[in-house]
């Protein structure tokens, strides 16, 4: 091997850069031709001057050994170390062809920035200028907000704003719109707009930041994240900077920023009635909190708040290190003569406690992202984009594990062989682990989201169209015989009078035929004829005083009265409004117009309460009638009822009640006329529910839980996928 590698040389184009850490061993080494940066150890540097391109292996060695006589470095890890040099292409071994394997890796680089998107379909970037005359012209701004005093005053500012929202969150919640119109429908490009613009200020906040500390910035590019244009910057040029303050700060400017905004956000929300700016608001609140905490203020992934907690804690490359921490850790458990010990800039304990929260975090934000993307997509009929989307990100997670098990022949002849007892020990975990997952039954339950109803309801609607002149105003309890609604129609009152006028009209004819019978015969062969016609005109007048007592709606027995849920109908040619609003028989409304057929409310007996829930296909085979459920109200969320299921739909429902429309839980779509179709098969379930003090609202939301038989893990993650993305579309007539 040392006779193919010749003399090795170290380019003479790299650049060295004293990392500004005290009391780190630690330098940077930047490639020029490919931007990237290197960290090496103060020994590592010194190796790697030997390579001066007049010495082989062997003599380096020695030479090693003579100006370092203590290191412990023995030939193999030499040669290991040259390796990993000569793969990165920092090092030249006078072969044949070299310099065009470093034009390729370079290529590789521009062809990787140019068609990475294929594999990185999430942050697609288009690179497109430098920022120096840009940033030249945002120093004034870049002053303010990067100094000392102005960082001080913001976050005094948001730690008073936030006090403040928490003293009146219950007020701000309460005249906020529900969640579920914030991210449905139109409201969603609103969103991705706000995401837009957040995105695009947080990398110009990075690249103003490296402008005042670095002195100068990478380019400045467009990047489509989740799909959505906004501004990217590369402040690679902040590797260079010594100070670990001013590191910190660069990394944490996207960040800084965003909480500018967020405290930005929560003054609207306090002081700005406009439901307008209150809606963006809460977006840009949502974006720049929730996006903080759990990705780029996150230090488990690498965003901000990794670079950040990496210079704060003196650590370079601390994914890295951890990998390299979790790797010792493995080799020397399980091998019996594991590899030198890795040098590291941190306990190997706590390196390795960050490898598993770091590994089982991105797992778990994997999943987040494929359910996420399929949500947002499969209702556009884009499901192709997120199940390749999902298919590339299963793909790498695939390869790097399958590589990792290939790996096991080669490290089982350079180590050594296995530690029996050890390997033995994990082989058994793993089994455990694995008849846990696949075998061992858990509890389990279905979860739906329902509404509540009652046994006996009694529907009204407007029977005869009319003008509104008495009602039932607020709901409440009525007695047998009282009056919900009364209207008035002219036109019923002109149908009635000329009713009646037929009828007397006829009365009179026949009364006068009667007196001529009696002088002329012919006459009295009329009066059949007469009495036949005003038996018709008194049906008719009947039928049509009838129709007029449906001007009225009479309670016929004792109850509660709910009013219909309030809706915005319009006229599918004008699109004007109708001449009531909120509930039809509220006080304001007397005098509007209603119209026949329109649903006012119900009668309930408010004794016997039940919910309708909507199970999906896939839980709805694994319920019972009789099974015990737990169900929890909106209205009192601390209290949980219970009740047994009633009936189970044989058929799946073509759309949700209008409660349900919009829900954040229930995966459904509006058509065209506003009616909310499931986007999987639903079936309705009734659930009788015990005798309970809570008064309980018609239409109410709840969430409804029913314990069903044990399964395994493995059945409740095939079911969930089943249920959020290998869907079936519900297919509604």
């Amino acid at each position: 091997m040392m006779q193919t590698i010749g003399k090795p040389r170290m380019r003479d184009d790299l650049v060295w850069l004293r990392h500004g850490n005290k009391g780190l061993d630690r330098w940077m080494l930047q490639d020029p031709s490919t931007r990237e940066f290197y960290y090496f150890t103060s020994l590592e540097r010194d190796v790697l001057s030997l390579f001066s391109g007049d010495k082989d292996l062997g003599q380096v060695h020695t030479a090693l050994l003579e100006m370092k006589p203590g290191c412990g470095w023995t030939m193999e890890k030499l040669l290991t170390f040259l390796q990993l040099l000569i793969t990165n292409n920092l090092v030249l071994c006078d072969q044949y062809g070299k310099g065009a394997s470093i034009a390729k890796s370079v290529q590789r680089k521009k062809n990787h920035r140019r068609y990475g998107w294929l594999t990185h379909p999430l942050a697609i970037r288009l690179p497109l200028f430098r920022p120096q005359n840009l940033l030249k012209v945002l120093q004034p701004i870049e002053r303010v907000l990067f100094h000392p005093v102005a960082i001080t005053l913001f976050l005094i500012a948001g730690i008073v704003s936030l006090v403040l929202a928490a003293f009146q969150w219950n007020e701000i919640v309460a005249s906020l719109p529900p969640i579920e119109t914030l991210i449905r429908g139109d409201r969603i490009i609103l969103m991705l707009a706000v995401l837009a613009v957040i995105k695009s200020l947080h990398e110009l906040g990075h690249a103003m930041a490296c402008h005042k500390y670095a002195g100068t910035c990478g380019e400045i590019g467009i990047m489509f994240l989740m799909f959505t244009p906004c501004l990217y910057c590369d402040v690679s040029p902040s590797w260079g900077v010594k100070n670990r303050w001013q590191r910190f700060m660069i990394a944490m400017a996207g960040i800084y920023i965003e909480l500018i905004l967020s405290l930005l956000a929560v003054l609207a929300l306090l002081f700005v009635p406009s439901e307008v700016v209150r809606a963006n608001a809460v977006y840009i609140f949502m974006v720049c909190t929730l996006g903080t905490i759990f990705l780029n203020g996150n230090p488990l992934v690498k965003y901000d708040g990794y670079f950040a907690c990496s210079d704060l804690l003196g650590v370079p490359n601390l994914s890295d290190q951890a990998r390299e921490a979790a790797s010792y850790t493995f080799l020397s458990s399980f091998f019996k003569s594991p590899p030198t010990p890795p040098t590291l800039d941190c306990s190997r304990s706590l390196l390795f406690f960050y490898w598993i929260l770091s590994t089982a975090y991105r797992f778990l934000l994997l999943i987040l992202i494929l359910w996420g993307i399929n949500w947002l997509l499969r209702p556009l009929g884009l499901e192709f984009v997120a199940y390749y989307i999902g298919l590339i990100m299963v793909t790498g997670v695939a390869w790097t594990f399958t590589r990792s098990l290939l790996g096991v022949p080669d490290m089982y002849q350079m180590h050594g062989g296995f530690k029996f007892v050890n390997t033995t020990v994990g082989l058994c975990a793993a089994l455990a682990l694995g008849a846990l997952v696949f075998f061992w039954p858990i509890s389990d339950s279905v979860k739906s989201r329902a509404t509540i109803r009652f046994e006996e309801m009694i529907p009204v609607f407007v029977q005869q169209a009319g003008r509104l002149v008495s009602a039932q105003h607020s709901e409440g309890d009525v007695q047998t015989g009282s009056t919900i609604y009364e209207l008035k129609s002219s036109e019923q009152d002109i149908k009635e009078l000329m009713a009646a006028s037929e009828v007397q009209a006829t009365s009179l004819k026949l009364e006068l035929r009667k007196e001529m019978s009696v002088i002329a015969l012919e006459d009295d062969l009329q009066l059949p004829t007469l009495e036949r016609t005003l038996d018709i005109r008194k049906r008719q007048w009947a039928s049509v005083k009838s129709e007029g007592e449906q001007l009225s709606f009479i309670a016929p027995r004792a109850g509660y009265w709910f009013h219909a849920l309030p809706s915005f109908i319009g006229n599918a040619e004008s699109k004007s409004l109708k001449p009531w609003t909120g509930f039809p028989l509220e006080r304001h409304n007397i005098g509007a117009q209603l119209e026949k057929g329109l649903l006012l409310g119900w009668i309930a007996s408010r004794d016997k309460p039940m919910v309708e829930a909507f199970v999906s296909e896939a839980d709805v085979s694994r319920l019972s009638i009789g099974q015990l459920a737990a169900v929890r109200v909106e209205y009192d969320a601390d209290r949980t009822l219970s009740g047994s299921i009633l009936s189970i739909g044989t058929e799946p429902i073509a759309f949700l009640p209008i409660e349900m429309g919009g829900d954040w839980y229930v995966m459904a779509q509006p058509d065209s006329d506003g009616r909310w179709i499931p986007e999987t098969p639903m079936f309705r379930v009734v659930i009788r529910l015990d005798p309970t003090p809570l008064q309980l609202p018609l239409g109410g939301k709840a969430t409804v839980r029913i314990e069903t038989a044990p399964t395994t893990m493995a059945q409740q993650a095939y079911r969930f996928l089943r249920q959020t993305v290998f869907y079936r579309r519900q297919q509604a007539n």
